[in-house]
């Protein structure tokens, strides 16, 4: 019953990927798969791609994460001793934690456990692949089994999925035993639902995204369970879903397919050239999707890796400027330009130039500009991008991607200088450049709108800017993770726009949404969270609501603390609102400590006789006598 109990465990978190929660947030509700689909499929051509020479790597990892676990290292002690690829499967079916950390790394994305265990997930892939091929020749078509119980969300999402497909993002066991999906079933509760899967394979099915068999021979629970196995990233229709009598399991009826949303198929198929899959050191390629995908601390170490690995010159060049893009994406602007002035360095080095470093180059200086732009100096980031524009119109074919974002950059610095009608120009000239070269639902599509929305808000044409943010959004839940950065970005900005129209709790509710995704992927100091957490202390400043907003207060002054100046302005000024805040709590003894923290800083920064210092010697004097 213990193992059965372990085994339950397992079957009820399986990932399925349909349309996620958060495109509650976005008007377009088709049926489609989500991009997490794609991102999964990526993944695996990298690995498959990767060589059989990491086990002692998974044996440490294992180890380590193990560390205080008897039995776990006792497994982990057999399996450097004793285990071969073509046992892969056996190892799988074990009563042990690799099947558990294998799924669960797999239904979170986790690129670094992932890529920790890379060798396993490669083998067990290609046992089920040989075991396919080996039982194709019999096959006919045959119904397969699964039971399991489903949250009440994740079941509301089948049900309006109907029709549409359903891919899964774990490695999928199934029988062919209706009786023992019975007992996995088991009864439904207040909290979860009872499932049967019905999973139809027909005959005909000559061409299929994962491999699939019947494991009998190999697994370590041998002729008991009937068991069939699919590998990561199967896809199904929905066909039908019904109840036959109450209380007894609903049964979900799915066809095996190889068909795929044709809007996500075109994207893959973009993003698969985009990161050279096959083309590059697969390190490299794993490099470029976890940067697509937003995790960038672990796209600096892939690229890292490569850059050792990788031979030549005009490799190197186009390594350095990734990494460089990937710390702009961080904040860590020094680091950045130290990759891109290397990058250059070694461009300039090169004897025969080609088309192709050209290109790089340009692309290497519309990096330094968005370093510039960030550090607020304007003039040396218009001089970059018309750098990288030049180097760019000299060339028989520019690079037009490269145009793109020198327009869209070039659009942002006017903003910033409240040119709106240049800004706007840019912005157009940038997106009609995108509609011609990428898929309809490319995130840098997705991201030009997000801007035109930003200037429409700052000319308080709001409806036009929530459409154009509403594009944006809708573009991202369709080729992005649900959690990347520029999602965040996306809420932030619609939050701003309903904050602008007086919408506080709507706006609430976006920021928050921005907030979860930035404290998962964006490093701790990050200055993105410093701006959140200032929209925050608005909305609950606006709705009354002093605790909350000097919560986050506090939050903010760290980040100041830690990332600006000693003389910085922003900190003095938020020392002087936690105490007006904790003064309006009525919490003067408190108040009194950073009153007289912005007194000092004012004094140390400005001079006793500046106005500023004045302003909180007297905010001080008041917070006292009211004591």
């Amino acid at each position: 019953m213990l193992r059965l109990n372990i085994r339950r465990t397992e079957q009820e978190t399986v990932s399925f990927n349909f349309i996620d929660d958060l495109s509650s947030f976005s008007s377009n509700q088709t049926n489609k798969q989500e991009a997490a689909f794609m991102y999964m499929q990526l993944l695996k051509d990298i690995f498959i791609e990767m060589k059989d020479d990491s086990k002692s790597e998974m044996i440490l990892f294992c180890r380590q994460q193990y560390a205080d676990n008897y039995y776990a290292l006792q497994f982990i002690n057999d399996f450097e001793q004793n285990y071969e690829s073509h046992q892969a499967i056996n190892w799988y079916t074990r009563e042990s934690f690799l099947y558990k950390i294998l799924n669960k790394a797999l239904r979170t994305q986790d690129i670094e456990v992932l890529y920790k265990i890379r060798i396993f997930i490669r083998n067990l892939h290609f046992h089920l692949l040989e075991c396919f091929h080996e039982q194709k020749n019999n096959s006919t078509t045959r119904l397969l089994y699964r039971g399991q119980r489903m949250s009440n969300s994740e079941f509301r999402k089948i049900q309006n999925n109907k029709g549409g497909l359903l891919s899964i993002s774990n490695f999928f066991s199934t029988t062919e035993d209706k009786s023992v999906a019975m007992i996995y079933a088991g009864i439904s509760n207040d909290d979860e639902i009872a499932m049967m899967f019905e999973i139809k394979i027909e005959s005909s099915l000559t061409e299929i995204t994962s491999p699939f068999a019947n494991i009998q021979e190999f697994s370590n629970f041998g002729q008991a369970e009937k068991e069939w196995l699919f590998s990561f990233g199967c896809v199904f229709r929905i066909v039908d879903i019904k109840q036959n009598i109450d209380n007894q399991p609903w049964y979900i009826h799915l066809v095996l397919t190889n068909e795929f949303d044709k809007q996500l198929k075109m994207m893959t198929e973009h993003f698969r050239s985009d990161i050279s899959i096959g083309l590059l050191l697969p390190i490299h390629s794993l490099g470029k999707l976890s940067y697509k995908m937003g995790i960038y601390m672990p796209a600096i170490e892939y690229y890292e890796m490569a850059l050792k690995s990788e031979s030549s010159w005009r490799g190197k060049i186009m390594i350095l400027k990734e990494i460089g893009q990937t710390y702009e994406r961080l904040a860590l602007f020094d680091n950045a330009l130290a990759c891109f002035s290397k990058a250059i360095t070694m461009h300039e080095k090169l004897n025969d130039k080609q088309t192709n470093d050209y290109h790089r180059l340009a692309a290497i200086y519309v990096g330094m500009a968005a370093i510039f732009t960030a550090k607020q100096d304007k003039n040396q980031s218009l001089n970059y991008l018309n750098e990288a524009l030049n180097t760019e119109i000299k060339l028989e074919q520019p690079n037009k991607e490269t145009l793109l974002n020198c327009y869209n950059d070039i659009g942002f610095i006017h903003f910033t200088e409240q040119k709106y009608d240049e800004s706007l120009f840019n912005y157009q000239k940038a997106l009609d450049i995108g509609i011609e070269i990428y898929p309809a639902t490319h995130p840098d599509i997705g991201t030009i709108y997000m801007n035109i929305g930003n200037v429409y808000q700052a000319q308080k044409r709001y409806e036009d800017a929530l459409e154009n943010m509403r594009k944006s959004l809708d573009i991202q839940l369709t080729s992005l993770p649900v959690d990347h950065p520029d999602v965040a970005r996306s809420f932030n900005n619609i939050s701003g726009i309903y904050h602008s129209m007086g919408h506080y709790e709507d706006a609430l509710t976006y920021c928050k949404n921005a907030l979860n995704i930035y404290m998962k992927r964006m490093p701790e100091n990050h200055p993105n969270r410093a701006v959140l957490y200032n929209n925050m202390i608005e909305l609950y400043d606006k709705l009354g609501q002093l605790n909350e907003s000097l919560d986050y207060q506090y939050k903010k002054l760290d980040i100041y603390l830690a990332t600006l100046q000693p003389d910085d302005a922003k900190i003095g000024i938020t020392y002087n609102t936690i105490a007006a805040t904790l003064a309006a709590l009525r919490r003067f003894d408190e108040a009194a400590e950073y009153a007289l923290k912005a007194v000092d800083f004012t004094t140390r920064v400005f001079g006793a006789n500046h106005p500023a210092t004045k302003t909180c010697a007297k905010n001080l004097e008041e917070i006292l006598n009211c004591q």
